[in-house]
């Protein structure tokens, strides 16, 4: 199916007024004290104009958005305002080679802060990578693959991926509970970094969080949020699993992009298994939209 001239110019114009939200509300106070400039807000009260500043996840999807509004219009302020926001994950992600564990990993919320989920730092890192496929600068790169080196060193073939870090003291901790399968959407930036750099390292663990992904998934095409659902006796309802009734509240609602990754190992290993999976789940999406 072929988008009409007429439905393509609704939905971009609709999308440029998301990226230009973001160039309008981003926070850039006068010279003062305040550490908050450059960063986009997180939530927006429209009854009271109450508003909380951006972490690092929400910083990755402005960015997301302004890079491919740039791109499909050329407007440079989409760009600058971009660059704004990288300025503030730049501060979130200390790069002081005394911590060899945390080293490239990224802080949630605001630098000084003593804990950074991996998840959350991996849209972070894919907007750095965007914002050097777009402007050719190093620096972005260098953030980017620095957090992507860092999940390659902190990789458990069992549980895969960190499920956050402290850094006062240096730890990393590891799942333990139900975030398995969207956990593994912490691979997105190391298809980034495989497209930019054309460095094949991380083609494995891209593969491997696939296959952990797809064993999660129902007969039906639904993806679960753990692969054996009789092993946790009760799953508190959040805003990505706990909609349905019975087994059907494992079921995963908000998947936090692990068709990416999952597409994203179709691709680099030519493996039709994940592109097969994926249609499964499209599949069930549209059959069991809420």
């Amino acid at each position: 199916m072929t988008l009409s001239e007429d439905a393509r110019q609704l939905y971009l114009d609709r999308a440029l007024k998301a990226a230009d939200w973001f160039v309008n509300t981003q926070l850039e106070p006068e010279f003062s004290c305040d550490a908050n400039a450059g960063r986009f807000l997180y939530y927006y009260y429209m009854p009271d104009r109450k508003w909380i500043p951006g972490i690092n996840w929400s910083h990755g999807r402005a960015i997301f958005v302004l890079t491919d509004a740039y791109n499909i219009t050329g407007d440079r302020r989409y760009l600058d305002s971009a660059e704004l926001g990288a300025r503030y994950i730049r501060a979130l992600q200390p790069l002081d080679p005394y911590y060899e564990v945390t080293y490239g990993s990224i802080v949630e919320r605001f630098p000084h802060e003593n804990w950074g989920g991996t998840l959350d730092g991996a849209q972070a890192a894919s907007a750095m990578l965007m914002l050097n496929k777009v402007t050719g600068e190093r620096d972005y790169l260098r953030h980017g693959k620095a957090f992507c080196d860092f999940l390659l060193r902190t990789w458990r073939n069992d549980v895969g991926f960190p499920r956050h870090v402290t850094y006062h003291p240096e730890q990393v901790f590891y799942p333990g509970d139900p975030i398995w399968s969207i956990g593994y959407a912490t691979a997105i930036p190391l298809w980034h970094a495989h497209n930019i750099t054309g460095e094949g390292q991380y083609i494995d663990l891209i593969a491997k969080s696939a296959d952990f992904i797809l064993e999660s998934q129902r007969e039906d095409g639904g993806i679960n949020c753990l692969p054996e659902i009789d092993s946790i006796e009760e799953l508190p309802p959040n805003h990505h699993w706990g909609l349905g009734e019975g087994i059907d509240q494992y079921l995963l609602r908000n998947d936090d992009g692990i068709v990416t990754v999952v597409l994203a190992a179709c691709k680099a290993t030519g493996d039709e298994k994940y592109l097969d999976a994926m249609v499964r789940y499209a599949d069930w999406t549209i059959a069991n939209e809420p």
